[in-house]
């Protein structure tokens, strides 16, 4: 009989560490050759991300439901979900609201 562990349970470090492998490195070094490989990672790492998001935001739909099990679930989707948000707003509004010299 396999374990809850050689069935796939994997600890968020170790999956973290396989989709990196997997998928290469996101941050630039400022050598162009090297930085369009690293663009194609990111590309293919925020892909999977949007995949991984609606997946979070179907079972955060869930967060009204009355079987206790089901409600759990979706109250942990839409508990996180509020944390990204909160998180982009401090990370990309200001961003955003910088004005550009182009001259």
């Amino acid at each position: 009989m396999l374990t809850r562990r050689q069935k796939g349970a994997n600890s968020c470090m170790e999956l973290y560490e396989i989709v990196m492998t997997l998928n290469g490195p996101v941050q630039p070094t400022g050598e162009h050759n090297c930085d369009q490989g690293r663009l194609q990672n990111m590309n293919n790492l925020t892909e999977l991300i949007d995949k991984l998001m609606l997946e979070v935001h179907i079972a955060a739909k869930s967060a009204n439901r009355t079987a206790h099990s089901v409600k759990e679930i979706g109250a942990s989707a839409l508990e996180y979900l509020a944390s990204v948000r909160d998180g982009l707003v401090e990370t990309v509004e200001p961003a955003t609201t910088e004005v550009i010299d182009h001259g």
